[in-house]
């Protein structure tokens, strides 16, 4: 730090103070580095004020005015022509001659130790598991950037507005930021890039647009990445490339200071998704499993309304290099109680990830048995039973070109639907069950003029005598249907009216169908010859 600089006097304890005098510099400094946000350290700042500054009864009074003297006039002549602004004024931040006197905030003498608040107790521990907290106050009326839409604000706060300051404070919120934005600039210019702390820069973006600018240029060390959306928290877990795990939590809190937790890790999970020249092996959006404490509701997955939004918005699609895909959906959208909620957002999701690296889709569905069997929901249930639409639809998603172009397909579902046509492209299906039906449709199906082989594991086995039953009629089994041998594995051919030739493979587990076409020369030469 340059000689001379007004923050390095703010956040030097003078050499010479008491023992007992406390720097409100190294105070926040101290702050600072154990990573509490500036808010929460603005509040633990007035705490110290309050302790350390007891109000006195009585304002002093300076510059006496005599009756008959027109001291309004006065004050408003010298508030217009002073050179400069109270030292209390955010303001006078903006200006060099004032920074000095702003910054220099004075120590403050205890004639006796007190005990600590709980506040400041709190300050001595660092939680293992990063806690969110609110990052921005956002000004009344903020206008949106495409809509006025409550969605579109939360979005757009994502840049860190400049906090509000109160006049009534001692130290302003605004001096704090700026404080906390200096220290976290000076320490991001001396990590280096290929040892970089995702926490810290987690902290680092949350402080001003400033620092978030900064902390998205590293290139994060990430190889998977998964949001878990519980009922009442959500856990970002992340592996590095050792594949070594940090999770990271958001609660509802008072510390949150009016910012919902999903928005907070919303926000979170964009900056790491973002980070540029990231090569993720997996990205995963689960819904935690029903627990017997939950309501018999389903969970609230807003959240990736947000997400969605801060991609549209601040990342080109087919950007984002993703090898595996596993999304959960919900079915709040089927049985969902008055105004159902959207709740499948795999579509808008996939089109930022870079066709043909994305091979693999993994689909699952929330298990909702005991919701849905509820008293609750069990009128919903029966609707949807009735009109066939109990079962989860794959969504718009196989509209898409990371869709076309993928290669493997997991489905080991109750709930999804097997539409085989949505199905073509792939060249392995993973499925949790197939009936015989299912064998026959897929092999008629899924076969077009763009792939000659595919390959479906099951996790239950076959039905043999299904099997025989569903397929002995259309095409020709290795083995005889009716002997002792006819058992797995087994070969099924199957010929076409346009020449070409299904031959299908079956194990218990595992049905591989192959198409080859019919040797035209040899059918030609066989014509000739008759």
């Amino acid at each position: 730090m340059a000689k001379g600089c007004p923050l390095g006097r703010f956040l030097k304890t003078t050499m010479n103070e008491p023992a007992n005098r406390i720097n409100y510099g190294t105070f926040l400094r101290d702050l600072y580095h154990k990573r509490y946000p500036v808010l929460k350290s603005h509040r633990l700042l007035r705490v110290e004020i309050a302790r350390s500054e007891p109000a006195p009864a009585q304002p002093e009074i300076l510059n006496p005015i005599r009756r008959g003297t027109k001291r309004k006039l006065a004050l408003e002549t010298e508030a217009t022509s002073s050179k400069k602004p109270r030292q209390d004024s955010i303001e006078g931040l903006n200006q060099d001659e004032d920074v000095e006197e702003h910054n220099e905030i004075p120590s403050v003498e205890h004639s006796e130790v007190k005990a600590r608040s709980p506040e400041e107790e709190d300050v001595e521990e660092i939680p293992n598991i990063v806690r969110a907290e609110s990052i921005s106050q956002k000004p009344e009326g903020s206008p949106a950037t495409s809509t006025s839409s409550e969605d579109e604000e939360v979005v757009g706060s994502y840049e860190q507005k400049e906090y509000v300051d109160d006049v009534n404070d001692r130290i302003k919120i605004g001096l704090v930021r700026i404080i906390f934005e200096r220290l976290a600039k000076e320490e991001m210019a001396k990590i280096e890039r290929d040892n970089v702390n995702i926490k810290d820069l987690l902290f680092f973006r949350s402080i001003s647009s400033t620092c978030c600018k900064i902390a998205e240029s590293f290139e994060l060390p990430i190889q998977k990445l998964k949001l878990v959306i519980h009922r009442e928290y959500v856990e970002i877990k992340i592996w590095n490339n050792q594949n070594s795990l940090t999770i990271l939590e958001y609660h509802d809190s008072d510390e949150n200071d009016g910012t919902k937790y999903e928005t907070l890790a919303a926000f979170d999970f964009f900056f790491l998704l973002r980070s540029p020249g990231i090569q993720l092996a997996r990205l995963g959006f689960k819904i935690a499993p029903f627990e017997d404490k939950d309501e018999l509701c389903y969970t609230n997955v807003s959240l990736l309304r947000i997400i969605v939004g801060l991609l549209k918005r601040r990342v080109d699609e087919r950007s984002i290099h993703l090898n595996k895909l596993a999304y959960m959906y919900s079915r709040e959208d089927v049985f969902g109680l008055g105004r159902k909620p959207r709740t499948d957002y795999l579509d808008e999701i996939v089109k930022f990830m870079k066709p043909r690296i994305l091979e693999c889709f993994k689909l699952r569905t929330w298990d909702d048995t005991r919701v849905v069997n509820s008293e609750k929901y069990r009128d919903q249930l029966a609707l949807a039973i009735a009109e066939g639409e109990n079962e989860q639809l794959i969504g718009g998603v196989y509209l898409t070109e990371q869709w076309k172009k993928a290669t493997r397909l997991d489905i080991r579902d109750k709930l999804i639907i097997k539409h085989w046509n949505y199905f073509a492209d792939f060249k392995e299906i993973r499925m949790l069950s197939l009936s015989p039906e299912d064998v026959n449709e897929a092999q008629s199906d899924l076969m077009d003029d763009r792939k000659q082989a595919y390959t479906i594991l099951v996790t239950n086995s076959l039905k043999l005598e299904g099997i025989k039953t569903e397929l002995e009629n259309i095409g020709e089994f290795s083995k005889d249907p009716n002997s002792p041998n006819f058992e797995f594995p087994l070969e099924f051919t199957r010929e076409e009216k346009d020449g070409r030739v299904f031959v299908t493979n079956i194990s218990s587990n595992r049905v591989q169908v192959t198409v080859r076409e019919i040797d035209q020369n040899a059918n030609d030469a066989s014509v000739d010859n008759n």
